[in-house]
């Protein structure tokens, strides 16, 4: 039970604790579901649509906002022009009737107003939140995202191809490009727009009175009938409110990329040790499947996986598991005394940019349940797991799994599985159980494992749920964990 479980943690990585965030800190995005974790309503985009700006448009809002499930709508003030025929009807001066005669058409011009209609605007409604809080992540190449800033974040670069434009989704089959009108919105810009206007009037048949002795009278009547009117309308806004914002785009990454480096234990960023397991988080670091670790023929840990190896300074590192985003491997003895180390990923013998880490001569830390990261593993003699239902009476042996000790006497040799006389850290060990010290049979390299520590210890007088300290050379675990007692 013990040798799978470690095997499977160790060596083959398992899934990171922490899940990748794809978004820097100020990152403006949408979501069909509230703000998650990390994220907050952005309040100027509610109501509004975005459209990318360059920077002397940042954070600019035109138009008011819509309310709840409003659409936008607009109106236009409209100029008719009719054109109609006219007969002019005149007496006869002998008093024998009247003449008529038909003239050339006459223009009428007419102004009104068209009715407000809807702008037409296909809409989706969705909550606009901004990044507030760490863990920074990663994003893909390309990705797209909104800043409130006037300069992009690093690893990423202003994408002026849709400045000036509102953003519509793609069906999956469309092409992804601009369309529509080839003039984009200028800074603050309320587009305006007019119509042309055109159709039927009718008009009823003209009645016609002659008053007697009326000397070439000119009524000027309009003949009944059909007649058709084109015109248009005047300018007027089209009614889109929107907030002006920097779009960026993320760069594609030069090399693999580290955005963590952290402890192998408790994921923690902190001082390392040398001869400990640590973790690197990131992107393009190694294949889409994970890699597990692989032997020597002198059965110590391989420095080189598909490709991959991690430098801490000049020294290669034995790798226990490589991913696209999380290697987990060991930090060599060879930078013992050293006050920090610079680690790289080389893939494919593409080197990436260098992570500063600090070392400590100790940086204890006792592994933990991934799917229950308050819970140290904890084994007993017989191989059975300390848990709730089996707690440990007091003064029972029990077994836990540490990383982080230090150097070691005699010193420890990298990449190569504990063989007796087995190393133990040069640093005094203490375990605490329930604020009790418990007594210690055995603090050392963990027999056939690599950079794995293990302490034999028995049981305080602790019970139920209590917190598990372990200190090597007056530096104690960062991160609480707990084991059962009975």
């Amino acid at each position: 039970m013990r040798a799978a479980t470690l095997v499977s943690l160790l060596l083959l990585g398992g899934v990171s604790l922490h899940a990748a965030d794809p978004a820097p800190l100020g990152a403006i995005s949408y979501f069909n579901a509230a703000c998650p974790d990390g994220w907050q309503p952005y309040a100027p985009a509610a109501g509004r649509a975005i459209v990318p700006s360059a920077v002397e448009g940042l954070n600019r809002t035109v138009g008011s906002p819509l309310a709840e499930g409003e659409e936008p709508r607009h109106d236009h003030k409209a100029n008719v022009t009719l054109r109609l025929n006219v007969r002019t009807v005149y007496p006869d001066p002998s008093g024998g009737g009247a003449y008529v005669a038909d003239w050339p058409p006459t223009t009428l011009f007419v102004r009104g107003n068209a009715e407000e209609s809807s702008s037409a605007l296909p809409l989706a409604k969705l909550n606009v939140c901004e990044k507030v809080e760490p863990p920074a992540g990663r994003a893909p190449a390309g990705m797209l995202l909104f800043f409130d800033e006037v300069a992009c974040p690093d690893g990423w670069s202003p994408y002026r191809d849709l400045n000036g434009r509102v953003l519509t989704g793609a069906a999956p089959s469309d092409a992804v490009g601009n369309f529509g009108s080839l003039l984009a919105l200028t800074d603050g810009e309320d587009r305006r727009h007019a119509h042309p206007i055109e159709g039927p009037a009718e008009l009823v048949e003209y009645n016609l009175g002659i008053r007697a002795g009326c000397a070439n009278c000119n009524f000027g009547w309009v003949r009944g009938g059909n007649y058709r009117y084109r015109g248009e309308a005047e300018e007027s806004s089209s009614g889109l409110p929107y907030l002006q914002l920097q779009t960026c785009s993320k760069d594609a990454p030069v090399g693999p990329q580290i955005s963590r480096a952290v402890h192998g234990a408790d994921f923690q960023e902190r001082a390392l040790a040398v001869g400990q397991h640590a973790t690197l988080f990131g992107s393009s670091m190694g294949p889409l499947e994970g890699l597990g670790a692989e032997l020597l023929e002198n059965g110590d840990v391989a420095r080189l996986i598909g490709g991959i190896e991690v430098l801490v300074d000049e020294a290669p590192a034995p790798l226990f598991f490589v991913r696209d985003d999380q290697i987990n491997f060991q930090i060599p003895y060879e930078v013992a005394g050293r006050p920090s180390v610079s680690i790289r990923v080389v893939r494919n013998g593409v080197e990436g940019p260098a992570r500063e880490v600090a070392l400590a001569d100790a940086a204890p830390a006792l592994f933990a349940w991934g799917d229950d990261p308050d819970r140290a593993i904890a084994v007993y003699a017989d191989g059975s797991l300390n848990s709730p239902d089996s707690p440990a009476e007091p003064g029972r042996p029990i077994l836990l799994f540490a990383t982080g000790g230090g150097q070691s006497a005699p010193p420890g040799v990298t990449g190569a599985p504990a063989e007796p006389p087995y190393p133990a850290p040069l640093g005094d060990v203490e375990l605490w159980i329930g604020g009790e010290q418990a007594t210690i049979d055995y603090a050392g390299r963990a027999p056939g494992f690599v950079g794995l520590m293990q302490i034999n210890a028995r049981m305080t007088a602790a019970s139920g749920a209590v917190a598990v300290v372990l200190k090597v050379g007056g530096v104690e675990t960062a991160v609480e964990t707990v084991i059962y007692g009975m």
